[in-house]
C-alpha cells in the first residue's frame, strides 16, 4: 500500500507544472503616459530568477489610445517593433501575432486597424485574438470570418478570407460537387479550390503563393470587373483603391464562368463576433480565462520549454489592458514557461490572458513620460538583433503630459527641401526637427503631427510630402505643424507682396477706447499695467492693427497671423512661439474682468511692429 502512494505521489509530481517558489515582486512602477504604466516584477522560480515587465493601460482614460500597427505599415512587409514605434510616434509597444516565417508575411490572425478589417482570422482551432471596441471596451475571442462574392447571374462563391497567405486549415470547409454544398473536410491547403480577398493593404506582389495552386486573379475597382488573368498572378502589388480576388480550382471556374470585364460585382464579409470594433490583433492560445489558468490547448512542440515571452491580458470589466514582456538570456532573468505565464496572470489578478508570438520575437518598447526621444527597448531580445515581425500592440498618447512636452521644446523648424516653386499641385518634401531644453535636437515623426493650413489648401502624407492645393489667390500662406500643441509654421510666399498700410494704434491705460488712425472705438477692457507692462485683450487690439486672431477653446490656445508672422500664446503660460521659436514673456497672462489680459509690447513688437510709450499720459502708440 505505501508503495503504490509513493508511486502515486512521483507520478502526480511528474505530472504537475514546475511552480514559482515565491510570488512575484513588483520592483518599480514608472508612468509611461497619463493612463499607462510601466510595472517591472521580479520573480524567483524553481527554474531560477525573471524579470516581467509589464504595461498596465486605464482604456477609460481619455488621453492614451491602444491601436494595431502592421510591420512596415502594409500586410507582408514585416519590421522590427522599436522601428515600427518610431515611424508611428508610438510611446510603448509590444510585438503580437503570431506568422509563417516560410511565408509571405501575414498574421495568422485577424486584424481590424483604425475600425476597418484587414486581415480575417484563419481557419485553425483554439485560436485567440485581443479586440478594443470604440467604446474602450477589451475583450479576447475566438473569431470567426464570414464572406461571399455574387456574380450579375446571382451565383455566388463563397470568401474563405481577407489578406491571408497560405496555411494548413484545421476547421476548413470543401465544395461536395454531389450534394453542391460546402462540407466540413481533413486538414487541406486554405487556397486550394478557395477564393480569396487582398486589398491595397497587401504590401506583396503575390497572394498566397506557393507550389501547391496556380492562380486565377481578377482585378475589381468601383464595384466593377477591371480585368481577369488565368494561370498567373497580376504584377505587382494590389493597386489603391482596388480589389484582387485570388482564386484556384472550382473557384477559378466561379470567376471565369461569371464575370466579364466591365461587370458589376458584390463583395461581402464579415466577422463574429461582431461589435464595433476599434482594432483588433491576433495571438495564440488561452493563458487564463474567468481569472483562473487553463491547459494550453495547442500544439506545444515549438512553444514549450523556458523562453522570452510576449502576451496580453485585460480585467474582468475589459476597461483595463495588460502587455506582459518576459526576458530571457540574462544572468536575473532565465525566461517563462507557459505554465508559469498562465500563473503570472492569475497573480496579478488579469480576468483573460492571451498568449502571443513569443522566444525570439519578444520585444517591448516605451518612452518615459516627459521624454522627447524615440522608444527604447524594455527588454533586450534573445538574438543580439531584433527579430522583424508582422504586426504590434501600440500605444499612443493623445493630450497627456502635453503642457509639460510643450515647456521642454524650445523651437522646432519645419522646413522644405524647395523653397523656389511653390505652386498649385507641388509637391516638397518636409522635414520637422525640434529642439529640447537640454539642447537635445530630434527629428519629429510625421505620424505624429497635426496639420494647419492657413491661406491654401493643402495635405501632407504619413512620410511627410507635402501637395498644395488651392491657393485660395493669396500672395503668402502658411503650413502649421503641430506637435504636443507645439506649433512649427513654414511660410509659403506664392507671389510677391504689395506692400499695405499699416494703420497707427494708440492706447492709454485705464480707458476702455482705441484709435485707429484717428478713428476712436470701444473695446471690453481697458488697459492695465502690471510689473511695468501694458496689458491689453488681444483680439480687440491686434484684428485693429490688421492681424488674424484665432482662439482654440479647447487648448486654451490663442494663434496670431500677421504677414510672415505667426505667434501661439497659452494660458497661463509666460512664453509665446513665434514662427517655431519660444520666446519668454516677464509678465503671465492676466484674467481681467472675464478677459485674457497679455503683455502688449512683446507681441506687437514679435510681430514686427514698433511700440512708443508716453509715460506722461500714459499712452501707447503702436504702426
Amino acid at each position: 500500500m505505501i508503495k503504490f502512494i509513493v508511486i502515486l505521489l512521483m507520478i502526480l509530481l511528474m505530472a504537475s507544472p514546475v511552480y514559482a517558489f515565491e510570488r512575484p515582486e513588483l520592483r518599480s512602477t514608472t508612468t509611461i503616459t497619463s493612463g499607462a504604466l510601466l510595472k517591472v516584477y521580479h520573480w524567483e522560480t524553481s527554474r531560477g530568477p525573471v524579470n516581467i515587465n509589464v504595461i498596465e493601460i486605464d482604456l477609460t482614460n481619455p488621453n492614451v489610445r491602444v491601436e494595431v500597427i502592421p510591420g512596415a505599415g502594409s500586410i507582408t512587409r514585416r519590421l522590427n517593433v522599436s522601428a515600427m514605434a518610431r515611424n508611428t510616434g508610438a510611446i510603448a509597444a509590444i510585438n503580437a501575432d503570431f506568422f509563417n516565417t516560410r511565408a509571405e508575411g501575414a498574421p495568422i490572425g485577424p486584424m481590424v486597424m483604425d475600425t476597418r478589417l484587414v486581415s480575417s482570422p484563419s481557419q485553425i482551432d483554439g485560436i485567440f485574438a485581443l479586440g478594443i471596441t470604440q467604446d474602450n471596451r477589451a475583450y479576447i475571442e475566438a473569431f470567426t470570418f464570414q464572406g461571399r462574392v455574387t456574380a450579375p447571374s446571382g451565383a455566388y462563391f463563397r470568401l474563405s478570407g481577407l489578406n491571408q497567405t497560405q496555411y494548413w486549415q484545421e476547421a476548413p470547409w470543401q465544395w461536395n460537387e454531389e450534394e453542391e454544398e460546402w462540407q466540413p473536410s481533413d486538414h487541406i491547403h486554405s487556397h486550394v479550390n478557395t477564393l480569396h480577398l487582398y486589398n491595397d493593404l497587401w504590401g506583396g506582389s503575390t497572394r498566397g503563393h506557393d507550389t501547391w495552386t496556380i492562380p486565377t486573379e481578377m482585378l475589381v475597382r468601383d464595384g466593377r470587373v477591371v480585368e481577369i488573368v488565368e494561370g498567373r498572378f497580376f504584377d505587382g502589388p494590389v493597386p489603391q483603391g482596388a480589389y484582387i480576388l485570388r482564386s484556384h480550382g472550382y473557384a477559378a471556374n466561379f470567376l471565369v464562368q461569371n464575370f466579364q470585364p466591365g461587370d458589376p460585382i458584390n463583395i461581402q464579409y464579415s466577422i463574429s463576433p461582431d461589435r464595433d470594433w476599434s482594432m483588433i490583433v491576433g495571438g495564440h492560445a488561452l493563458l487564463v480565462n474567468n481569472g483562473r489558468t487553463v491547459p494550453y490547448t495547442r500544439d506545444l512542440e515549438a512553444l514549450g520549454g523556458i523562453r522570452a515571452r510576449s502576451a496580453v491580458g485585460i480585467s474582468e470589466d475589459g476597461r483595463t489592458l495588460y502587455l506582459v514582456g518576459v526576458e530571457r538570456n540574462l544572468p536575473d532573468s532565465v525566461g517563462l514557461s507557459l505554465i508559469n505565464l498562465s500563473l503570472f496572470f492569475q497573480e496579478i489578478g488579469v480576468w483573460k490572458a492571451l498568449n502571443l508570438d513569443g522566444g525570439g520575437s519578444t520585444t517591448m518598447v516605451a518612452r518615459p513620460s516627459g521624454e522627447l526621444g524615440p522608444t527604447v527597448r524594455v527588454l533586450e531580445p534573445e538574438q543580439p538583433q531584433e527579430r522583424l515581425v508582422v504586426n504590434a500592440i501600440a500605444v499612443f498618447s493623445i493630450a497627456a503630459d502635453i503642457q509639460h512636452l510643450r515647456r521642454n521644446i524650445t523651437s522646432m523648424r519645419l522646413t522644405s527641401f524647395d523653397y523656389a516653386h511653390f505652386t498649385t499641385g507641388s509637391q516638397i518634401q518636409l522635414q520637422l526637427d525640434l529642439t529640447t531644453s537640454a539642447g537635445a535636437t530630434h527629428q519629429v515623426p510625421f505620424y505624429e503631427v497635426q496639420w494647419q493650413f492657413y491661406g491654401l489648401e493643402g495635405h501632407v502624407s504619413p512620410q511627410g510630402l507635402l501637395t498644395i492645393g488651392d491657393t485660395m489667390g493669396s500672395d503668402i500662406g502658411f503650413v502649421v505643424a503641430r506637435y504636443h500643441g507645439y506649433s512649427a509654421p513654414m511660410v509659403i510666399q506664392f507671389r510677391e507682396t504689395m506692400p499695405t498700410h499699416q494703420p497707427v494704434l494708440q492706447l492709454t491705460v485705464g480707458e476702455a477706447v482705441l484709435t485707429i488712425d484717428g478713428v476712436r472705438s470701444g473695446i471690453d477692457v481697458a488697459p492695465v499695467t502690471i510689473d511695468y507692462r501694458t496689458m491689453v485683450p488681444i483680439r480687440a487690439v491686434f484684428e485693429a492693427l490688421g492681424a488674424t486672431v484665432d482662439w482654440d477653446q479647447a487648448n486654451g490656445n490663442a494663434t496670431i497671423i500677421k504677414g510672415d508672422r505667426w505667434i501661439d500664446l497659452w494660458s497661463g503660460e509666460a512664453s509665446m512661439v513665434v514662427n517655431g521659436n519660444r520666446v519668454s514673456i516677464d509678465v503671465a497672462p492676466q484674467l481681467i474682468q472675464g478677459r485674457t489680459m497679455r503683455a502688449l509690447r512683446a507681441i506687437s513688437e514679435n510681430l514686427g511692429l514698433e511700440v512708443d510709450w508716453e509715460p506722461e499720459i500714459r499712452r501707447v502708440t503702436i504702426q
